[in-house]
């Protein structure tokens, strides 16, 4: 008989938390699962830590090379030996309460119309402690909360927050084909996996209590500041991620996530050709111009790009952007004055940030400063490259 759940836990250098996130599965109260260890050619006792557990559950998988953390080639490769009815990804320094799997298989077994479900999360240290805080009350700040249903969690996404918290998911593996799992992101794999099961009508279910222990560790904040490649690599994937958006056929998703658009009430149902254009101007002239995401440069101007390229593309056809400029006066002029604008004011608020006209958060140390100045200097060097191609093309 096959195990109902399938477990994904792939590790790389994790001796540190392994043996803990472990036998946290393996003490679960529900039993009915496989454990895939998922060796990501680690070079610690990682591996020797993994093969020490004696558990028929647990079925062991060497990776021939290292792939690069959070690649969707690892689960990719691996899907099709999955047996159970539903997947859960994991995390090799986090941990799972023990009744967190019952909770959320007797969720989805009880709530056949739901195709996945999520739980409330703790986050600990590297001690082991808890903070007081937990997933959905940190989130609040963003407008989260665990009634939401799926639109709400798709506006949520497309404006590059994420609410999910990717260990704390549970999932039906039928609604899980491998045309959801992007093989090259390392940033961004779950809030893409999320948009795209959402924009297909999959449905979310939430359960309010905390069945998983999130991890978050100085080591992982250290690693990410001295990645002197983690913001070229965000901003590429944001570019890349946010055309899954572009696909969205559902007017009532589009008036969800474009609800301040100025175009919005001068479409329906039927057109769906100019729901392209109505997301991309929307993400220009009313997110960036609000001043979203202005704790995250490297996605603000990776929207940019996302949403510049994707107007330049409508008006290049010819087709389509007589289509624009009848129905909604939109043409290259208005394009050119609408990305004019937009640079402007990020200039502004760039301008701003150096003089210390916002408050940046005291607890940051000299050398994390500099790295974000570094940041915003490289984010406008490449936004104005863009702009010059772009305008080399006409």
């Amino acid at each position: 008989m096959n195990p109902l759940v399938t477990i994904f836990l792939p590790y790389y250098n994790d001796e540190q938390f392994l043996s803990q996130t472990i036998e946290s599965i393996l003490h679960q109260t529900y039993e009915n699962f496989e454990l895939i260890l998922f060796n990501h050619k680690s070079t610690d006792g990682s591996r020797e830590i993994a093969h020490s557990y004696d558990d028929k559950r647990i079925r062991h998988i060497d990776a021939n090379v290292n792939l690069g953390a959070g690649s969707g080639q690892n689960s990719y490769e691996t899907y099709d030996s999955m047996q159970g009815k539903y997947i859960k990804f994991f995390c090799a320094d986090d941990v799972m309460e023990k009744n967190c799997l019952e909770d959320m298989v007797n969720y989805l077994e009880t709530h056949p119309e739901k195709d996945f479900v999520v739980s409330d999360t703790y986050f600990i240290d590297e001690n082991n402690k808890k903070y007081d805080e937990l997933w959905s009350e940190s989130k609040s700040e963003i407008g989260f909360h665990m009634n939401m249903d799926e639109k709400e969690i798709l506006k949520l996404l497309f404006m590059r927050h994420s609410p999910i918290p990717f260990p704390a998911v549970l999932l039906k593996k039928s609604d899980l084909s491998l045309e959801f799992l992007d093989k090259s992101y390392i940033h961004l794999f779950d809030v893409n996996l999320w948009a795209k099961l959402i924009i297909k009508g999959k449905k979310l279910g939430f359960i309010k209590k905390p069945l998983i222990s999130y991890r978050r560790s100085k080591n992982q904040i250290t690693s990410i500041i001295a990645d002197s490649g983690y913001s070229q690599a965000t901003f590429y994937e944001v570019v890349s991620a946010q055309n899954i958006y572009y696909k969205i056929k559902d007017f009532v998703i589009l008036k969800t996530i474009c609800q301040n658009s100025q175009y919005i009430d001068k479409v329906n149902e039927k057109d769906t050709w100019a729901y392209e254009f109505i997301i991309a101007e929307y993400m220009l002239s009313t997110v960036l111009g609000d001043g979203y995401a202005q704790n995250f440069a490297s996605y603000w101007f990776a929207l940019q790009t996302s949403a510049y390229l994707k107007i330049h593309d409508l008006l290049e056809n010819d087709i389509t952007r007589l289509k624009l400029e009848e129905k909604f006066n939109f043409g290259v002029k208005e394009f050119r004055k609408l990305y004019t604008y937009v640079d402007k004011h990020n200039n502004d608020k760039f301008k701003a940030r150096i003089f210390n006209m916002y408050k940046l958060p005291k607890e940051l140390n000299v050398f994390e400063l500099l790295f974000l100045l570094l940041r915003q200097i490289y984010n406008l060097v490449t936004l104005r490259t863009i702009k010059k191609l772009l305008k080399g093309k006409k």
